[in-house]
Parts: structure tokens; sequence; C-alpha cells
């Protein structure tokens, strides 16, 4: 192959060496074919590797694909410096395919307009494919929350559990946030201009082929505090109860637009090139990667609210992401052919579920102390390493996490946020920041915690 000049990327400079059919995964059985994955990488195949080596009855094929070992530096950047910011692989484009058995390739992503119609896609495979795993959670509390009809843009009450509704998590911003009728149900109060970001919201809402939004500012009476104690106690239902949640991953205030929704996206181009006349395009950054990256990522508040959602559509400048307790998929890779995405209701893939970015591990039953114990730590040490605006929010901010830990491990409850089970061990305990600084005493929390 003879690297030629492309968009964003010049192959001449980038590509040091290229190998054809590289062997990822050794084993082969059942006499089916190969499946075929077209990439090149520079500085991690791990993460490709891990997921093609997902155990079925009905797939554990050998695969295979074309690698290219990028020159360290290039263009005065350093690769992992570029994985930042356009990812750590490129794949021939599908549509350039010229083998039988592709289980995945690259997509072009629009700049101009975000894709509803793969979105409908992904969510009606989960909606065929993961019953079990995915399956939203009602319960009586939600008949007290409040909904945004987005057709006549009014709020109603949650009357049945046969109301689907999406849910937003976005960063809040130093934006007033009071909306008139907020909170109060059947009322004949249109709402008026409401913040960009929930705007853009409805949008989606609606393209998605559903009725009903929930956003906080606008479903919760922010003045009525009695509301609002209620509302946050029921939280993890809520997020639980939600067909979808919509997370808008790259915005940084309430008056920020969703990018391609209600206007094209120009801050970011997907890398290309040409090479003996097949189109290679860049996968973009990895969802793990930005997740720890964005402003979104390090808000306390968010972290419950893609943990406890079945499913999360990730809107962000970059492309749109979605995982649900299954699969990831992303806008860049197509995985129309993937045995993984297509077939994961067998029995044998189930229980490697809940292991993606940000996906609910407290789904199976807990029996083992040790088990408990280790979510706890896990979900203290993450969510300790994001930011509050108003440090007494803590406590609120984690309760989600708190109520199902109790329900499904804790029985006898938490106290100030330590498990009584295990308080000689919670004791012991230390929050650390993104920096690995000890967090001092939060306001409100009494000075042994």
């Amino acid at each position: 192959m003879t690297p030629s000049k492309g968009s964003y990327l010049t192959a001449s400079s980038a590509i040091h060496a290229m190998k054809r059919d590289v062997i990822l995964d050794g084993h082969f059985e059942h006499g089916e074919p190969d499946q075929m994955v077209f990439l090149i990488l520079s500085w991690s195949m791990y993460r490709l590797e891990a997921s093609m080596r997902m155990d079925t009855n009905r797939k554990r094929s050998t695969a295979r694909y074309i690698c290219a070992i990028l020159d360290p530096s290039y263009e005065g950047t350093t690769v992992e410096a570029q994985a930042s910011t356009h990812g750590d692989g490129l794949s021939i484009a599908f549509n350039d395919v010229r083998y039988p058995y592709l289980a995945l390739g690259s997509r072009n992503i629009d700049t101009g307009n975000l894709d509803f119609n793969m979105i409908r896609t992904w969510l009606s495979r989960c909606d065929s494919n993961h019953k079990l795993p995915c399956a939203r959670i009602t319960s009586d509390e939600l008949k007290a929350i409040c909904l945004i009809d987005v057709h006549q843009r009014k709020i109603v009450g949650y009357s049945n559990k046969s109301k689907e509704y999406l849910a937003l998590s976005y960063v809040w911003g130093n934006v007033e946030q009071y909306v008139p009728g907020a909170g109060k149900a059947d009322s004949d109060t249109i709402l008026g201009n409401l913040p960009q970001i929930v705007e853009d919201a409805l949008l989606v809402t609606n393209q998605l082929g559903k009725k009903y939004l929930w956003v906080d500012s606008i479903c919760i009476d922010q003045t009525d505090k009695v509301q609002k104690a209620h509302q946050i106690a029921i939280m993890s239902q809520i997020y639980q109860g939600a067909y979808a949640t919509i997370i808008a991953f790259s915005t940084t205030s309430a008056n920020d637009r969703l990018p391609r929704v209600s206007s094209a996206n120009t801050s970011w181009r997907q890398m290309s090139c040409t090479i003996d006349g097949i189109k290679i395009l860049g996968f973009g950054p990895t969802l793990s990667h930005l997740v720890w990256h964005m402003r979104w990522g390090r808000r306390a508040w968010t972290y419950q609210e893609a943990l406890l959602s079945p499913r999360c559509i990730y809107i962000s400048k970059f492309q749109v992401y979605f995982e649900c307790n299954a699969v990831t998929c992303c806008e860049s890779v197509n995985e129309s052919y993937s045995h993984i995405h297509q077939e994961s209701s067998d029995g044998n893939y189930l229980p490697l579920t809940n292991t993606g970015v940000l996906r609910n591990p407290f789904t199976n039953v807990i029996t083992e102390p040790g088990t408990a114990l280790s979510l706890y730590s896990i979900s203290a040490t993450l969510f300790s390493r994001r930011t509050l605006t108003k440090q007494s929010d803590a406590l609120n901010a984690f309760d989600g996490i708190l109520q199902i830990l109790q329900r499904k491990a804790y029985g006898g409850g938490f106290y100030w946020a330590l498990p009584c089970a295990h308080l000689n061990w919670a004791l012991t305990w230390r929050a650390h920041d993104a920096r690995d600084q000890e967090i001092g005493l939060r306001s409100e929390f009494p000075t042994w915690s």
C-alpha cells in the first residue's frame, strides 16, 4: 500500500510501517469464517483485543486486522497527544472494505448533522436483545415526579408506568435555572424560553420518538425545599426508570448547545487519509478517555446519573457514544456485522455485562461481604475525585448510589455515607481528589467522618 495525503492526517509522515492480516485472537472453532477487523492502531490495541475476546457459544472466532505502526512523533506532536484529541486508532471505511466477513469498520462522521437513525438503531437493538440487563426499573415512587411533554411544552405528572421518558444529564454552570411553573404538574402554563441545552434535549427526545423528558431544573421546583428533598431522595429511581439518559458530554453550562442538534459542529474534524484509493477514517477519542477529561465527567452530580441509567447517549463535540448494560457503540465505528453487537443476548455473554465505562455494577445479586465492600469502596473513590460547587451537597449527590447499595447489600443502611456493617473499615478510608490529594473535612460533616 502506498500512503497518500488526506485531510487532517498526512499519511506519508504518520505511517511508519504496515503489516497485513495480523492475528488478533488466535482461537478459532465451529468452522466459522474469520471476522475481519481492519484497523490502523497507534498506541493501544488492548482495548479492542479485550472486546473481541468476549466468549459466546455463537461466536469465538479468529479476528484479524491490518496493522499500521505510526511514527512515534509527527508534525511536532506525540502519538499520545494525538490520541487525546483524535483517538488511538483508524480503520478502513466500512463501505470500502472488500472482504465478506467484516466485524468492524470505520464510519464517516457528518459534522453538520446528528445521525438520529443510527441512535434509533442502537436503542432498538438494545430493546430486542438486552431485555434482562437493560430493562428500565419502574417503582411507585415515580408517581411523584413531573415530566416535560415535548409536544405540548407543558409539565405533566407521571401518571402510569407505561410512560417512557428520557432524562437529561448536564452541567448547570453559572446559569440561572429558575423557570416559572417548574415542578408543578398539569398546569396550563406553556413553557417559554428554556436554557439552550434543554431546548436541544427536547429536539433529541422528539427525534428519538419519545414524548417525555425529565430535567432536574424544570421538573423540580428549586424553590420548594420539601419537594426538592423528596425528589433527591428518589433520584436513583428517576434515572433507573428512564428509557435512556441524554448526556450533554461536551457542554459546560445550561446555555451551551448540544453539538449538531441545533447547530453544526465546527470544532473538530475526523482524521482521514486515502491509501491506494481506499479511505481510512479515524475513530476519534474513546469514551473511556473523554469521561475523565470533560467537565461533565469531573462533576460529582453526574456520576450517579450515568451509572444508574440503563442506557446512556453521550453527545460530544467529537461524536456520539452509546452505552447500555451490554454493549458500547460509537458513531465512528460501524458495528453492523459484529456478532458481539448483534447477538449479545447469548446467555454466556450476559455475565460479562456491566463492564463498560460508566455501567451499573449493582445489577447482579451481591452475596459476599467482600464484594459489597469492594463496590462501595470503588464507587466512593470515583465519586470523591469529582468536584462539587457546594461541598454540603456531597451526600445528596451520592445518595442514589447509597440507595442501590442499601437495597442490594447493606440492609443495615449508612451513617454519614459510611456502611454500618463495615463501619470500622469505613472510618479508616480517606477520600482523595483527582490530584491524589486528601480531601479535607466537608462542611456540615462530623469531624470523625
